[in-house]
């Protein structure tokens, strides 16, 4: 729905997503360590079909 590049950190982006039409909270991608830092602050490494893996290959910062 929203993705938006960090200026500071270029290997960052944070987004808000929708999937199977249910509206996730903004997340921030780091595709530098592969994670995701959840709203909460908790680091969480990509998994499997994570929607992360497909924003950095996308944007080929892996």
């Amino acid at each position: 729905m929203d993705l938006k590049r960090s200026a500071k950190n270029y290997w960052e982006y944070r987004a808000i997503l929708s999937i199977d039409g249910v509206k996730k909270p903004r997340e921030i991608y780091n595709c530098r360590s592969r994670s995701t830092v959840k709203k909460d602050g908790k680091f969480v490494p990509f998994g499997k079909n994570d929607p992360g893996q497909m924003i950095c290959s996308f944007f080929h910062n892996q």
